[in-house]
């Protein structure tokens, strides 16, 4: 029985599989700090994405808007693109 439980542990004594724990339990605690880090950094990105998506679509929707009144105004076609166009 007892060899069933080292080779359970990976070839480790259970007193030597504890001791390992024990180590590692710092790390395993930074680790999980870590995580949590980038968890929250990939959110903030995430949120910060979404917000100049959903600017870059107001302002698509605000170019289209002034190119629709300058053509109401019977203003050419190629100063409207003018005007309107998106710097990339």
């Amino acid at each position: 029985m007892k060899n069933w439980v080292i080779k359970k542990l990976g070839g480790f004594t259970a007193e030597q599989h504890s001791l390992m724990i024990r180590v590692y339990q710092k790390d395993i605690v930074e680790l999980k700090r870590l995580f949590k880090e980038v968890e929250e950094d990939y959110l903030n990105e995430f949120q910060s994405r979404k917000q100049t998506q959903l600017e870059l679509e107001r302002l698509k929707e605000w170019r289209n808007n002034v190119a629709k009144v300058l053509r109401q105004n019977k203003v050419p076609h190629h100063i409207v693109n003018k005007v309107t166009e998106i710097p990339s």
